[in-house]
């Protein structure tokens, strides 16, 4: 007889595949980025992109963000470094269907196979990450309502700071993101409503 796989959640808590953000609803992390944040994001876009979109971090300064612009292009922050645009990251991780792996690592940004270096640039925040959105001085903006989120890690020099882990409570059906690392269950923040993939 196989054995049950044991959660890494807490009993209150069921793991899910992926959640996804419709409308204006949007996670805010609580955890503001630094100069030594690196990011691993896995996703997927059940639509092409069409405007401006951003799937995490703030939208206001040059510290921690990755942004979908006109379907195609790409302008990230991360590290202390800018990537604007990389010809080389056009059409790259837009795919709607096809399930992406998204990091910002030091100065590289890859997506998947494909990666880009990037330049320096940095300005100080006291602002936290949003998912799903950007935080433009504590307001949401340029939510993505197209992208279904597997997981999201956040590491500050090198070691885990936050595992966002899609979940629901099981008590109420709360949809949300579960951090293993501090421990706390984050909900939607904003209007609208988040769905989710099948149980783990």
């Amino acid at each position: 007889m196989s054995q049950a796989k044991k959660s890494i959640l807490p009993k209150e808590y069921q793991q899910v595949l992926w959640i996804k953000a419709n409308d204006e609803a949007y996670i805010d992390t609580g955890y503001v980025p630094t100069r030594n944040t690196t990011v691993l994001l896995d996703y997927e876009l059940s639509s092409n992109i069409t405007g401006m979109k951003i799937l995490f971090g703030l939208s206001s300064s040059s510290n921690l963000r990755a942004e979908i612009r006109y379907g195609s292009r790409w302008y990230c922050y991360a590290n202390g470094y800018i990537f604007n645009n990389p010809t080389s990251m056009q059409g790259i991780g837009n795919k709607a269907g096809t399930r992406f792996t998204l990091s910002l690592n030091g100065n590289v940004f890859k997506i998947n196979e494909h990666e880009v270096t990037g330049i320096t640039a940095w300005n100080a925040t006291s602002l936290s990450a949003f998912l799903f959105a950007g935080n433009d001085n504590g307001t949401p903006s340029e939510n993505i309502s197209d992208m279904m989120l597997y997981s999201f890690k956040l590491f500050e020099s090198g070691e885990k700071s936050l595992d966002l882990v899609p979940c629901y409570r099981k008590s109420d059906d709360e949809i949300g993101l579960y951090d293993i690392v501090r421990r706390v269950f984050l909900t939607n923040a904003g209007t609208g409503t988040f769905t989710k993939g099948a149980d783990v």
